[in-house]
């Protein structure tokens, strides 16, 4: 075996076992002292990195919530559990450029190009919080502009006001403005979504209002149109005969004149080495 060929082997091997430890681990729940490790050690980041962190919450405060956080923690939490936990702490720290964002399944490159292919029309809409209405108020597929103006009530039979409600919790704003929640959330729902439910979904159902009407809209990721395949004409549908004796013996001396012809041209069978990389 060539060396190349070995070496890639053993780093897409590695890095697809380490892609499944890594997956099982989000799955997993964490130790009470792991996840009290991480509590600490996120507020010495924060301490270290940022210039003015006690700007509008106090130092005082904040080792308050900080530990009380800690001392909240009295069984093991898996890694979304535990953002929805310490998200809240650190968005007291109240600067909006300050986030927490919660780890997602790692995919395999070849997952990573089938996914690549397709597309999601939830994620192009766009949304907008008028008085109490959660409103659509655009849609950059160009597919659903008849959605425009159409009142949220449920995303996946969750009344939508919950929603906003909790993920307004887990993200900070410039001290006690409260104007940026409905701005920022409506622009980039579908980003706060995912980090909300903590797993990427591909079919989402919205509950709609337009006018008087009530109905369910259901987005599912599809193939991108220029990979769609054609269906193949009845006509054009290959069938496979059993070959007989005779006829195996024939195809086999083809092929073996053909890879002889193949072998006697240089560079012809060229390796190629592939790394999974994520």
């Amino acid at each position: 075996m060539k060396p190349i060929t070995l070496i890639s082997i053993l780093l897409l091997i590695t890095s697809c076992v380490s892609t499944k430890k890594y997956n099982a681990e989000l799955l997993n729940k964490h130790s009470i002292t792991d996840l009290q490790s991480d509590v600490d050690e996120t507020y010495n980041e924060l301490k270290k990195l940022h210039p003015k962190l006690y700007r509008y919450t106090s130092k005082d405060q904040l080792d308050y919530k900080f530990d009380s956080l800690k001392q909240c923690i009295q069984a093991p939490l898996t890694s979304h559990m535990f953002y929805k936990k310490l998200a809240p702490v650190v968005a007291q720290v109240r600067q909006g450029h300050i986030s927490v964002t919660p780890p997602f399944i790692k995919r395999s490159r070849k997952q990573k190009k089938q996914r690549a292919k397709t597309s999601f029309d939830f994620n192009k809409l766009e949304f907008e919080q008028v008085s109490d209405a959660f409103l659509i108020s655009a849609d950059y597929s160009e597919k659903h502009e008849n959605l425009i103006g159409s009142q949220v009530l449920t995303v996946n039979n969750e009344p939508i006001q919950k929603i906003i409600a909790d993920t307004k919790k887990l993200i900070a704003s410039d001290g006690y403005n409260t104007t940026f929640y409905n701005s920022i959330i409506g622009h980039y729902f579908s980003g706060y979504y995912l980090k909300y439910k903590g797993v990427v979904l591909d079919t989402i159902q919205l509950k709609l209002k337009k006018n008087d009407s009530i109905f369910n809209k259901t987005f599912k990721r599809e193939l991108k149109d220029k990979y769609k395949k054609q269906e193949r004409p009845l006509s054009d549908k290959i069938t496979k005969t059993k070959l007989t004796t005779a006829e195996k013996k024939i195809e086999s001396i083809h092929i073996n004149f053909l890879l002889q012809k193949k072998e006697s041209k240089p560079n012809a069978l060229n390796f190629k080495g592939y790394i999974c990389i994520n």
